[in-house]
């Protein structure tokens, strides 16, 4: 029993909420930004997102995409891919449900934003370790698995490292063009509309009104 354990703590699950992205220009690595509705917004409800604006040399194909704010773990790359990465972000999103999440990879995958490729594929984590121990997990926020996953979700850290494949077995849906940072006919609506609330409109501090007789005119 305690191999079972020691081999469940050493196992990552894909998680189908949640979108690993990287190729992010630097100019749109801010949470509301991302959150808008001409970028990640517009795929469903997101719950979470963390940033890694850090410079990094990683391939989605090998990415240890897990959800925590300590950075990624992935391999060193050359050539293009490390071109491609330079003044670059990566995110993790966490959509409200796994049909956004699909939704997103299926539009935004291999897209272009700012001249940049954007990739994405699923995100992965791990179990819990006080799901694992059978104890009561204490952190209310916590990102970690307290459930059972399928057996074609899990991957240990070597399998998730050799593989030259995304998290995926679907076809992007727009290769190579602009598909997210498009603004609408009105630019910007929600500042719009957030700036309308603050108008206020003074009504007219007296108002005349002189009758006159139609039948003499």
């Amino acid at each position: 029993m305690q191999n079972q354990i020691l081999d469940y703590f050493n196992i990552r699950v894909v998680q189908r909420n949640l979108v690993y992205v990287i190729g992010i220009p630097q100019k749109y690595a801010e949470e509301e930004a991302l959150k808008r509705h001409e970028f990640f917004g517009q795929f469903g409800s997101i719950k979470k997102i963390i940033i890694n604006k850090r410079t990094h040399f990683c391939d989605p194909f090998r990415c240890t995409a897990e959800p925590t704010a300590i950075g990624i773990k992935g391999q060193v790359l050359q050539g293009d891919l490390i071109k491609n990465a330079e003044s670059t972000a990566s995110a993790y999103i966490t959509f409200n449900s796994d049909n956004e999440a699909k939704w997103c990879i299926q539009e935004v995958d291999e897209s272009m934003l700012d001249g940049k490729i954007l990739r994405c594929t699923y995100g992965t984590t791990k179990y819990c370790s006080f799901y694992l121990k059978n104890i009561p997990c204490q952190n209310n926020e916590c990102m970690y698995l307290h459930e059972n996953r399928p057996p074609n979700d899990i991957l240990t850290k070597d399998e998730l490292l050799s593989t030259k494949h995304k998290l995926h077995d679907f076809e992007p849906n727009n290769r190579g063009v602009e598909r997210i940072g498009k603004r609408k006919r009105f630019d910007f609506l929600d500042d719009i509309i957030h700036l309308k609330t603050h108008i206020t409109f003074k009504p007219p501090r007296r108002i005349l009104f002189e009758p006159k007789d139609f039948n003499q005119m």
